[in-house]
């Protein structure tokens, strides 16, 4: 697959957000936007790129980080396996193409979007998706 039509990646998007919003009570703080990454990448995975890698920080049910993460925030790639001398049962693995690269940040900060937007930009992904954060706070503004 090269393409993912933007209406099946919002539908994943939409997902993740239910799944990530339904467990954010379970979850310790820091970690509801790492479960949000972890919940939309596992839904583009499963929707769109079944046989390949999937590789981000996972957050297990009891709300524990697992590392996972390769350059990006998730990514997922196409693996081609090689004979392995040592071992003909089990092939030696290697990352053949990355076919989806996403990259997040809850800060609304330039710098953390320079930082993190530039990743995509300097990946060769057939997919990529960028998710921003959002000012959630207000403050009034007296005159």
């Amino acid at each position: 697959m090269t393409e993912l039509p933007g209406d099946a990646l919002l539908r994943c998007i939409r997902c993740g957000y239910r799944k990530a919003k339904a467990r954010a009570a379970d979850d310790v703080p820091r970690t509801s936007s790492a479960r949000f990454v972890y919940e939309v990448a596992k839904q583009i995975h499963t929707s769109h790129f079944k046989g390949h890698c999937l590789r981000t920080i996972e957050v297990a049910d009891s709300a524990k980080r697992i590392g996972g993460e390769w350059l990006v925030d998730a990514c997922i790639t196409k693996q081609k396996g090689f004979p392995n001398p040592h071992n003909r049962e089990k092939p030696i693995s290697f990352i053949h193409r990355i076919v989806f690269a996403m990259e997040s940040e809850s800060h609304t900060g330039t710098r953390e979007f320079n930082t993190d937007f530039a990743k995509l930009l300097h990946l060769n992904a057939n997919v990529k998706l960028y998710l921003n954060g959002i000012s959630q706070s207000c403050k009034a503004v007296e005159g």
